[in-house]
């Protein structure tokens, strides 16, 4: 996943090179939303520990990726981020009870939601469709693990905030049209790489 990160980083930055020039696609006062997926920050290289198990089974979804962003210049932006990802994993498991082995189901359900202030820098570009930026977030991550077993022993329910939740983001947005158009992003925080439609008004 690191390796794809880092690819990912590249690209943006040859598409920032190569269209740093004096037209500008973002204007003062416009409004952009964007809904996106996510991949990598998920928790199953933590969880490989498992793997080994009988009928080890893992699942992920997320994250999904909301952002809002308002141009306060024709360079600058503020909003936020919204993101919430899920992680499952199950497997079976021969216990020794103090009289003889028994078969038990575990399963570990993981959860993480956050919610960040964002700050963007636009680069300018030569092409009117490409809006390149980069941008930093602070802000909340709460964390929940639940884990639920066959077990009794070993079923409960954690709850935590991060409490600070961050991401540092390259990106870019192209626009299919004046209002609607497609973005990708990829740094730390939020997810490796991300990307989805974006709408302007």
């Amino acid at each position: 996943m690191k390796n794809k990160t880092n690819k990912s980083i590249l690209i943006l930055v040859v598409i920032f090179s190569t269209n740093l020039a004096f037209s500008q696609s973002f204007k003062t006062n416009n409004n952009y939303l964007s809904l996106g997926y996510g991949i990598g920050w998920t928790y199953k290289a933590v969880m490989k520990i498992y793997e080994s198990e009988a009928n080890y089974k893992s699942s992920s979804f997320g994250p999904i990726v909301m952002n809002y962003e308002r141009a306060i210049n024709d360079h600058f932006g503020i909003g936020f981020n919204i993101s919430n990802a899920s992680n499952s994993f199950q497997w079976e498991d021969n216990v020794f009870n103090g009289i003889s082995y028994e078969n038990y189901k575990y399963k570990i359900k993981l959860s993480t939601f956050q919610f960040l202030g964002k700050g963007y820098y636009h680069f300018t570009s030569k092409n009117e469709k490409l809006d390149p930026y980069v941008s930093l977030g602070m802000g909340y991550r709460k964390y929940s693990w639940k884990m639920e077993s066959s077990d009794a022993t070993w079923n409960y329910n954690l709850s935590f905030g991060g409490p600070f939740g961050y991401s540092l983001l390259l990106g870019t947005r192209y626009m299919i049209n004046k209002n609607v158009g497609l973005y990708a992003e990829a740094g730390f925080g939020t997810a490796a790489i991300s990307g989805g439609i974006v709408t302007k008004f």
